[in-house]
């Protein structure tokens, strides 16, 4: 799996024309728009944490791009993690915010274009 992403960013550093022409598909506007939003963690995630916080001897910094409604970050912020996240639906980051909130963990959340990002 691994090989087949680090072939995936290959791809993408030696073609940038694609990612630029489709650095976000607003699909995903009207999803989130529709109520999409992922409530619990991807179990990967949060065993990649566990398995490798130990090596920080301060707050892990973690940026997630694409991070659509928070629910990653979220949980790893309340391990004490410091987040980042970034997506392109202004409704999805809106809906983040307050899930961060009603959870009592903050993090940096901001719509942006992660081609454009610095």
């Amino acid at each position: 799996m691994l090989q087949r992403l680090l072939s995936c960013i290959e791809h993408y550093f030696d073609n940038p024309e694609v990612v630029m022409s489709n650095a976000f598909d607003m699909s995903w506007e009207t999803v989130y728009q529709n109520g999409h939003a992922q409530n619990y963690p991807w179990d990967s995630v949060i065993s990649f944490y566990f398995q490798y916080r130990s090596l920080f001897n301060t707050a892990p910094r973690v940026l997630e791009v694409g991070c659509g409604t928070g629910s990653n970050i979220r949980a790893l912020a309340g391990e004490g993690a410091i987040v980042t996240g970034i997506d392109g639906s202004k409704t999805a980051i809106t809906d983040a915010k307050k899930r961060f909130k009603q959870a009592g963990v903050e993090g940096d959340l901001s719509v942006q274009d992660f081609t454009q990002a610095s």
